[in-house]
C-alpha cells in the first residue's frame, strides 16, 4: 500500500471524528447500520444500473491499485526504452 494512501485515509477519518468531538458527538454516533446500508447498497445500486458487468469488473480491478499497486521494474523499463532509441 502505497504510504500517501494510508496517509489520506487517517487524515480523513481524523477529521471527521476530531470534528464530531470538538462539537461534543460521541464517536458511537457516527455507527449507523441502516445509514450504511443505504448509503452504500445505494451507491453500489446506482453504479451497477450504470456499467456493464465487463467494464464494472476492469474498474473494481483498477480500484484495488490504490491499496495494492502494481510493482515496476524500473531497469527493465529503462533498458527497453534504450533498446527502442
Amino acid at each position: 500500500m502505497d504510504i500517501l494512501t494510508l496517509a489520506g485515509l487517517l487524515v480523513g477519518f481524523g477529521g471527521i471524528i476530531g470534528g464530531m468531538l470538538l462539537e461534543g458527538g460521541h464517536i458511537g454516533s457516527l455507527i449507523n447500520a441502516p445509514a450504511f446500508l443505504i448509503v452504500f447498497g445505494g451507491t453500489i445500486g446506482a453504479v451497477l444500473i450504470q456499467l456493464p458487468m465487463d467494464v464494472f469488473k476492469r474498474a473494481l480491478g483498477r480500484a484495488m491499485w490504490a491499496f495494492m499497486p502494481p510493482t515496476v521494474d524500473f531497469q527493465a523499463a529503462i533498458e527497453k526504452i534504450v533498446e527502442w532509441s
